[in-house]
């Protein structure tokens, strides 16, 4: 009865460490599509400033060029 201890032990370490690799995976996921979203968002948000900035400074050009 031992061996079949050790032996169910071993199995529900087994489980034990797939769904902890499972849990680290899925934070892992989560971690980098969090950064995705917020690299893209960041670089979204960049871009329009810098277009808003472009429209700004080609209305002020505009303005004070004449």
């Amino acid at each position: 009865s031992l061996v079949f201890m050790l032996s169910g032990l071993t199995t529900w370490q087994a489980k034990f460490g797939q769904i902890v690799e499972l849990g680290i995976f899925f934070m892992v996921l989560m971690v980098s599509l969090l950064e995705a979203c917020i690299v893209s968002l960041s670089l979204l948000f960049l871009w329009t400033s810098w277009k808003f900035f472009a429209v700004w400074f080609g209305v002020f050009w505009l303005l004070f060029a004449w």
